[in-house]
């Protein structure tokens, strides 16, 4: 009988001690969760990188990896710089080369006398017109920025003294646009 109480002792003290170490297993597992999800955030002072496509008037044209917030101007510089062919008027007239790129952004910088259809990729789309093409909100005249819609001789006006934009957001913040007048002109506008 003392027998039988030693083994159920000795079998009571296994299963506690077994159900301890599964406890502390599984809370070991949960901690293990905690840090893998952790890990997708990037370690104090490191930056995400973004990848860029740099074309036209370039040394080098290609896609680069850039740092997250980088510059345009440090995409160019990336490619080589700009080419002697470079359409430098264009350049410094309707490129901002202050703007934050954005990850799989294209920039593309003209040769010297190129079509401003062939810098936007189509030939419909004409810098300035609007003849089903894209009106340029950095080329466009009055009369052609007050044909679209909600955007009349005064918002014009203010589109024009505020020139040059470097993305439609802008056209919010500089030329104090609602946000509904972008949205209504959605595939109507563009800033290159």
């Amino acid at each position: 009988m003392a027998r039988n109480k030693l083994v159920v002792g000795l079998g009571a003290a296994g299963i506690f001690l077994m159900v301890l170490g599964l406890a502390t297993m599984l809370q070991e597992k949960q901690k293990d969760q905690v840090v893998v999800s952790n890990q997708a955030e990037l370690p104090q002072g490191q930056v995400r990188q973004i990848v860029v496509d740099v074309g036209g008037a370039v040394v080098k044209p290609g896609v680069y990896q850039l740092n997250e917030g980088a510059r345009v101007a440090e995409a160019v510089a990336l490619a080589g710089g700009l080419t002697a062919e470079a359409d430098t008027a264009w350049i410094s007239r309707v490129l901002n080369q202050a703007e934050v790129v954005k990850d799989g952004q294209k920039i593309y910088l003209p040769l010297a006398g190129q079509e401003t259809s062939q810098v936007l990729g189509q030939s419909d789309e004409v810098t300035g017109g609007t003849g089903g093409g894209l009106v340029n909100v950095n080329s466009a005249s009055l009369s052609q920025l007050d044909s679209l819609w909600g955007i009349g001789a005064v918002r014009a006006e203010a589109i024009v003294a505020n020139r040059p934009y470097a993305s439609l957001e802008e056209l919010v913040s500089k030329a104090k646009l609602p946000q509904d007048v972008i949205e209504k002109n959605e595939g109507k506008i563009s800033v290159y």
